[in-house]
Order: structure tokens, then C-alpha cells, then sequence
């Protein structure tokens, strides 16, 4: 392996790369994107990164999140060495959403309670989904995705960062979600998981959100987000789209975002490094 790339002003510059394309992309097939989370508060409040953050989160409407993951298995072959990495075609990655990387470059978890999948430099790409009538509605869907999600997390992954006694549970839960879904589960999990939130939510629902893979529920008031329209606003050197509901959307999430966290909460908080390929393979899975 190469040179590892250590600079966050670095990664975040490979980073914007990789969103340059995927909005070039989604300009160019008319699939509708904006930024997200913490790139959404840096676009507004910085006019680009958090100058801590080390990643990259965009969302887009189920539709287009699906016409997306469509185009990119499609035309994988002239897109690379870009490439979207899943569940189904990716060993060892657990995460519910794809990440679109650039395989030039080569990430490497640290933490040794994830086995290592092979990406490169990313972008986040969130499927926003209908999210029932009430809270209600919401935690029974979030809580069956959560639910579905961690048994895929532990059909990957074998070690606890808690303790030795949460491994062996661990350890143990491995063997019987082998057990009960078999070798070609990798290539299911997304499917029931979409299944279910198509089977449990409706066009008419109040609310849209990200349900697939999530850590909070954050249900947006379909008639406060202006159609989903999209503008575009100024990020680093570029411009990308960013909901026009854009200040719903973040107070709903964080408050008054316009304000500076702690100090000593401004760091990163994924736990990977960057590494320079050696030699670029080939290697587009089907």
C-alpha cells in the first residue's frame, strides 16, 4: 500500500472529488440530491466542510436513490475506478447505505471490532423514505430496521469493542444468523429491508425520513419541505444542491445549527485512514 494521506484538508479534498462526479452524474440522468447532516450545516455555516468533518452525506428520494443504484451497477465499468459499494457487492461491509468511493485511494477501518471491506475515498448516500402518520409509526418502522440491521451486523462481524463477554454473545449470534440465513444473505438484506418499509408506509404518510439506516428519528413534516425542491448553494470551490427547506430541515435535527459545538467536540469521528493504492486492480464486482 501507498502513501497514507494524513491531512483532513487532504481527505476532504479527495472527498469533494467524488462529489463533483456524483453530481455531475445526477445533473446530467436528472436524479434529485441534496447535501446532508453535517455537510448540509458546513455548506450553510462555512460555505463548505465543517472544518473537522471527514465525510461527505448526501440524501435523495427513494425513487432517485434507486434510479441511482441502477445507473452506477449499469455503467460500473466506464464509471470506474469510481465505484458504489453495497452490502451485495462489497465482502465484509455491513453499513445499510451505499457509500460511492474512489477506488484510486484505499480506507481502512482501524477499529478492530470491523472486519475490513475494501472502499475508497467516499461519499454517503441516504434513501429518504416515507415515514408514517406519527411517532408511533415512526419507532415501530425504525425499530424493525434497526433490528434487521444489527442481525446483519452480526452476521459479518465477530468482536465486541464493550468486552470479551460481548464477543463470545457475539461470537454466538454469528453462528446463528449463518444458521438461519445461509451464505446468500448479503444479497437479501437490502431487499427485505426496503420490502418492509414499502409494505409498512404509503405516498400519503405526513412524513419522509431516513429509515433505512439511522440513528435518531428525525421524521420531516412533508408540507414544510417545499416539494423537496433544491437550490444550488456554494461548497469549497463548487456548487451542489441543498434543500430549499434547508433551515426546517436542520433545526429539526440539530437545533440552532448555526451555533458552534464545544470545543472539544470539534474533532472527527470516524476512526479510518487513507492510504494511496499501489496499484490500481480492477476489481468491479457483479
Amino acid at each position: 500500500m501507498g502513501k497514507e494521506i494524513k491531512d483532513l484538508k487532504d481527505i476532504q479534498a479527495l472527498s469533494l472529488t467524488v462529489l463533483k462526479r456524483f453530481d455531475e452524474i445526477c445533473q446530467k440522468n436528472g436524479f434529485k440530491y441534496f447535501l446532508a447532516y453535517g455537510t448540509l450545516i458546513g455548506a450553510i455555516r462555512h460555505n463548505g466542510f465543517i472544518p473537522w468533518d471527514d465525510d461527505i452525506d448526501v440524501m435523495m428520494p427513494r425513487k432517485d436513490f434507486n434510479r441511482f443504484i441502477a445507473y452506477a451497477e449499469k455503467h460500473k465499468k466506464e464509471l470506474y475506478p469510481l465505484k458504489l459499494h453495497n452490502r451485495r457487492n462489497t465482502e465484509n461491509y455491513y453499513y445499510g447505505i451505499p457509500r460511492f468511493s474512489d477506488m484510486k485511494y484505499q480506507y481502512t477501518v482501524i477499529d478492530n471490532y470491523e472486519k475490513g471491506f475494501d472502499i475508497g475515498v467516499f461519499i454517503d448516500i441516504y434513501p429518504l423514505d416515507n415515514f408514517g402518520n406519527n411517532r408511533e409509526d415512526a419507532e415501530r418502522l425504525f425499530k424493525k430496521c434497526r433490528q434487521m440491521n444489527r442481525e446483519f451486523d452480526w452476521y459479518v462481524n465477530t468482536i465486541s469493542k464493550v468486552s470479551f463477554i460481548r464477543t463470545l454473545v457475539r461470537k454466538t449470534m454469528h453462528c446463528l444468523m449463518h444458521i438461519k440465513y445461509k451464505k446468500d444473505y448479503k444479497n437479501e438484506i437490502d431487499k427485505r429491508i426496503e420490502k418492509y418499509i414499502l409494505n409498512n408506509t404509503s405516498e400519503d404518510d405526513k412524513y419522509i425520513g431516513v429509515v433505512l439506516w439511522a440513528s435518531k428519528i428525525w421524521q420531516y413534516d412533508k408540507s414544510k419541505l417545499q416539494g423537496l425542491k433544491t437550490v444550488r448553494h456554494k461548497f469549497e470551490d463548487y456548487e451542489f444542491n441543498i434543500p430549499a427547506a434547508y433551515d426546517y430541515m436542520l433545526k429539526k435535527g440539530y437545533g440552532d445549527y448555526m451555533q458552534l459545538p464545544k470545543e472539544e467536540d470539534r474533532h472527527p469521528y470516524h476512526n479510518y485512514r487513507i492510504q494511496v493504492r499501489d496499484n490500481l486492480e480492477n476489481n468491479i464486482s457483479d
